[in-house]
C-alpha cells in the first residue's frame, strides 16, 4: 500500500485541481463553488481557513454564506456538533460515515 505521505501527496494535489477550478475564476456560481467544497470535504474534515485558503475565498465569506446554509441543508456536517462556533471547527461531506 502507499505510505501515508504518498496518499496525502497525492490527496493534495487532488485538493489542488479541484480547488483550480474555482479559485482560478473570480466569480463562480454558487452551485459550483459548493460542489468544489464538498469535493473538498471528502472522506475528511478541514477547517473554513484551510478551504478558504484553498479556494482563493474568505473564510468568514465561505462560512456565512456556504458553510453554515450547507450544514443546515445535512450535506456537511461539523466536527464538534454540539459547538458549532468553536475556533477549530471543521466540515466533512455529509455522506462520509
Amino acid at each position: 500500500p502507499p505510505s501515508t505521505s504518498a496518499a496525502a501527496k497525492v490527496q493534495d494535489e487532488d485538493s489542488q485541481a479541484i480547488a483550480q477550478a474555482v479559485a482560478g475564476s473570480g466569480k463562480v456560481s454558487t452551485k459550483a463553488l459548493r460542489e468544489a467544497i464538498l469535493q473538498l470535504c471528502a472522506g475528511r474534515f478541514l477547517r473554513a481557513e484551510e478551504l478558504a485558503g484553498l479556494l482563493r475565498r474568505t473564510a468568514a465569506n465561505l462560512r456565512e454564506r456556504h458553510l453554515k446554509p450547507m450544514v443546515k441543508e445535512g450535506r456537511l456536517r461539523l466536527r464538534h456538533p454540539a459547538s458549532s462556533n468553536r475556533p477549530d471547527q471543521a466540515y466533512t461531506a455529509a455522506d462520509d460515515r
